[in-house]
């Protein structure tokens, strides 16, 4: 079948929707911080899943907890807590997880110093 000039221009628009509709992490201030520094990690939740999500926590495929809570708090981070986080939304409108998001926790590791 021939494509027609509007079919061209409608598929990049259907993608960006299927994307903006995702569930994602987001980390506040970046995904690499300094050991010490406050981390926020947010589940973004598309609205279909409906008002009552519960949002599941992993990291490095670990369950970390569950919850109506969206925002996994890390005050202050150290390596221990580097390594990659997803989540998971159900509610009425079904269940969907997110693709991993990396936080880097770098070392100022200052007075340090090599011995020969």
């Amino acid at each position: 079948e021939p494509r027609r000039a509007g079919r061209r221009g409608a598929a990049p628009a259907a993608r960006a929707l299927l994307s903006s509709t995702a569930v994602r992490v987001t980390v506040e201030p970046s995904e690499e911080v300094a050991e010490g520094a406050a981390v926020t990690l947010r589940c973004r939740v598309p609205a279909w899943l409906g008002a009552a999500a519960n949002v599941t926590w992993y990291k490095d495929g670990r369950w970390l907890r569950d919850g109506p809570d969206d925002t996994l708090l890390l005050p202050p981070v150290s390596s221990a807590d580097a390594g990659s986080y997803r989540c998971r939304a159900s509610g009425t409108g079904g269940a969907a997880a997110s693709v991993p998001a990396s936080l880097s926790v770098t070392c100022e590791c200052r007075g340090l110093q090599k011995h020969p």
